[in-house]
């Protein structure tokens, strides 16, 4: 849909008049991919890794096996804020200081340049990105403060400097950071992902949809009680996920609200408990991402299960194929009223 929508208004002429995309900013060497990475380490290219944040023992795809690729690596570090299940996997463990608490900068989508300032000083022996950086290159000084600072002053040179610091501190933005304007006629529709529009169920079938949480996302926040106890859009569930079906769906496979089932897909299984859903689509199971942590403190360890299992890198947001059997088993929601 998205890329029919792209031709149409690149065929009407639309594109640099009444519709602009975010210029493309150039930021040197292109990223590489989380495949290309696990590639590297099972090859034995890459011996040593740092990963700074994130926790992909826990949320990567399930086909890329990337606890096992971590394992072939002979150092390992991760820099984060807890010690997640990506964090016990790796030799070492760096706590890493909020973003609340860090100095640092930030280019928009625009090409916009800000600069970041900490709210509160850090409350524990922590480092940002920049600080844990500069320790290893031996750079001094290796403050947060000095570090954005000094990075600053090779890009605007002069006597003026300290002016210049104090207004973008002021300001918020750079004056030298401002978005330019693009060349409407060099402007193109961004290209459609591969592998994000799932193909339709056959019929009998059944169609996997997966999504992030509305309130834990990815996981990252877990262990927040309160948002545990926030109930879900739509069903009121809390502290749990579930698998979400349709009401006709539930009739077709003989199902109750409760049951817990087998779900199985592309050579990937989990168990789920059933949430009938009135209103959801025929034909489709949804699972939401974020529980099932094992690492993620004491709210969140074993809260619901683990929608990543069923996660491929080719389809993260499901297709079709997806197969359902019945345990026998039976499940009771915390739900609120």
């Amino acid at each position: 849909m998205h890329e029919l929508a792209h031709t149409i208004n690149e065929a009407l002429g639309n594109i640099g008049t009444t519709i602009d995309y975010p210029v493309q900013q150039s930021g040197g060497a292109k990223p590489g991919t989380l495949s290309e990475l696990v590639a590297e380490l099972n090859t034995g290219k890459v011996q040593e890794l740092m990963i700074l944040g994130g926790n992909p023992v826990y949320d990567s795809p399930a086909d890329l096996s990337f606890t096992d690729a971590l394992g072939k690596a002979s150092f390992t570090l991760h820099l984060g804020l807890y010690r997640n299940e990506t964090a016990l996997c790796c030799g070492w463990h760096v706590p890493e200081s909020h973003f609340l608490e860090s100095w640092s900068d930030a280019r928009a989508e625009d090409g916009s340049l800000s600069i970041v300032q900490p709210l509160i000083e850090p409350l524990y022996p922590t480092h940002s990105a920049h600080e844990f950086f500069a320790a290893l290159l031996g750079q001094i000084p290796s403050s947060g403060y000095e570090i954005i600072r000094a990075a600053w002053k090779q890009r605007h040179p002069g006597e003026d400097f300290e002016s210049f610091w104090r207004k973008t501190l002021h300001d918020g933005v750079a004056a030298t950071g401002s978005a330019t304007a693009a060349d409407p006629a060099a402007q193109q529709p961004p290209a459609a992902p591969q592998g994000s529009v799932p193909a339709i169920a056959p019929r009998g079938g059944l169609h996997l949809v997966i999504r992030p949480d509305s309130f834990m996302l990815d996981g990252r926040y877990a262990n927040n009680a309160w948002l545990q106890e926030l109930p879900r859009p739509f069903t009121k569930l809390t502290w749990e996920n579930a698998a979400h079906i349709s009401v006709k769906t539930a009739q077709d496979w003989k199902l109750e609200h409760g049951d817990v089932v087998e779900l199985l897909y592309h050579g990937r299984k989990v168990e789920a408990p059933v949430w009938i859903l009135p209103g959801h689509s025929d034909g489709c199971v949804t699972i939401y991402l974020g529980y099932g942590r094992t690492a993620a403190g004491r709210v969140g360890n074993g809260c619901g299960f683990n929608a990543f299992t069923l996660q491929a890198s080719d389809a993260p947001w499901g297709g079709a194929g997806l197969e359902l059997r019945k345990t026998g088993r039976r499940h009771d929601f915390a739900v609120r009223q």
